[in-house]
């Protein structure tokens, strides 16, 4: 038994069935096509009208030929159901990524449409180390297979999990914490509400279990990170 199965076991992850419904909504799956016609599923997050952030690693993978050929996005989805479904092949992976530098694995998808003006979208708040330390925070997306009997059997899934925890580990450019996910979750914001009930993207979802010390892990949006995000938006807006 694989230890994803035993894992699904102790999973403490909550299935949303109203995820059309803010602030779920705002939480996308992804589907990547790559040139070598591998598919790859993972979860991207609204930080404006018209662009997601995600993990760079759900847009290139230097074993499929390298960046995504096509992008779908699946809005408030739930098995077959879902509010609306957008394509893109505009995005932009960090370049140090690209070259297999984890602690820059993120990613900007742009959209054609407006589509957080419907759906809404998480701000991107810069938080210091001590504010970080054992901060709550939440991760909201689309696992690939979740369940005890479906992990067993490979089975997919089209529904959205969430789960809040704590952060246990603080570094320059990565945040860890006890928070279940498992794979399709990868581009998942890590977010915590703001005053006015706004969720707050803190982080982006890249990596599994790297030990049961550190927990599972996020690229975090610190300054430097903050800065080229924004830079990217502003490509995109520019362009429009």
């Amino acid at each position: 038994m694989g230890s994803d199965v035993i894992d699904s076991i102790f999973d403490k992850r909550i299935e949303i069935f109203d995820s059309h419904k803010s602030p779920w909504v705002i939480n996308a799956q992804l589907i990547a096509t790559f040139p070598t016609g591998a598919r790859s599923r993972g979860t991207a997050t609204l930080i404006n009208k018209n662009c997601l952030v995600t993990a760079g690693h759900c847009l290139y993978d230097n074993d499929e030929g390298g960046y995504a050929t096509n992008v779908e996005l699946v809005f408030g989805r739930y098995d077959n159901r879902f509010l609306i479904k957008s394509i893109s092949n505009q995005f932009i992976v960090h370049p140090e990524y690209v070259k297999n530098d984890e602690n820059f694995d993120f990613s900007l998808i742009n959209l054609k449409d407006d589509i957080g003006n419907k759906l809404g979208w998480a701000s991107i708040k810069v938080f210091d180390d001590k504010e970080l330390d054992k901060k709550r925070v939440n991760i909201s997306g689309y696992p690939g297979t979740k369940g005890f009997f479906n992990t067993l059997l490979d089975r997919p899934s089209y529904r959205m999990y969430t789960m809040e925890g704590t952060i246990l580990s603080v570094k320059k450019h990565k945040i860890y914490y006890d928070v279940d996910t498992s794979g399709g979750q990868s581009g998942s914001a890590v977010w915590a509400l703001d005053l006015n009930g706004i969720p707050q993207c803190l982080a982006i979802h890249t990596t599994g279990k790297s030990s049961r010390v550190e927990g599972n892990g996020a690229v975090r949006m610190n300054e430097e990170n903050f800065n080229i995000l924004m830079d990217w938006a502003d490509f995109y807006q520019k362009k429009q």
